[in-house]
């Protein structure tokens, strides 16, 4: 087929679109299709049925059923401002960092499942900012760069957790309790696993962050002391 010719075929097939119907619309049915059924749940012929299109159509604005989860992960990463006031202190901005990357990334605690997957725009703006802080921290720029890639790894890694606590259906959430507190519902519980399953099996997010943040925020202090002038190095330490 000729360039001409298959430019007609595309106009005419794209006159028989569903009027409004373009890949931002398709991205947004996609993202809430996967906020309530999971990645597992997603298909594109649900997809379709939800939209009142074929698959083909489907196809025609995102190209594949691959690169249209990409486009959700990018959504939902882009929409994230994770920038933060370089006039704060290093150790504030990084707990303002974490907050508001756990809050963002659980908006769409599904979405999660796809990110291992999914490069994107977002995760460089991340990236230089994590690096900013730890920078400002008065590490070098290798450490910097080090601390920055684990409050990376610690964030996405944390928000996969809590993400599972939160959807799986062994867990249910504990009314009255100090905040976002989950539990291994009761009857999953054997008896013969005594007090310590019960206590292990409870999930108090908010107070599980903070610990995270003060480890996080502890370590790089531990950072700083070890390379100030003067100080012994740990294998000369008595």
């Amino acid at each position: 087929m000729s360039d001409r010719r298959a430019a007609a075929a595309r106009r005419l097939a794209a006159s028989h679109l569903p009027v409004g119907l373009d890949a931002d619309a398709v991205v947004t049915a996609a993202l809430a299709l996967i906020d309530a059924d999971g990645v597992a749940g997603f298909t594109i012929r649900r997809l379709g049925e939800q939209l009142g299109v074929s698959a083909p159509t489907i196809y025609w604005h995102v190209g594949s059923k691959a690169a249209l989860l990409d486009q959700v992960v990018e959504r939902v990463l882009s929409n994230m401002m994770l920038d933060t006031d370089p006039d704060q202190t290093w150790d504030r901005r990084l707990r303002l960092f974490i907050t508001a990357a756990r809050e963002q990334l659980l908006a769409h605690p599904h979405v999660l499942d796809l990110l291992p997957a999914a490069t994107s725009r977002a995760v460089t703006q991340w990236s230089a900012e994590a690096l900013a802080i730890m920078r400002q921290a008065g590490l070098t720029d290798e450490d910097a760069a080090t601390f920055a890639k684990v409050l990376l790894l610690q964030v996405l890694g944390y928000a996969r957790a809590e993400a599972a606590v939160r959807t799986a259906r062994s867990m249910e959430p504990v009314a009255g309790g100090s905040g976002l507190t989950y539990r291994v519902r009761p009857e999953l519980l054997r008896p013969e696993l005594g007090p310590d399953a019960v206590l292990m099996g409870t999930y108090d997010l908010d107070v599980q962050l903070r610990i995270m943040i003060e480890l996080l925020v502890a370590g790089v202090e531990a950072a700083i002391d070890r390379a100030r002038p003067g100080r012994p190095s740990p294998d000369r330490a008595g």
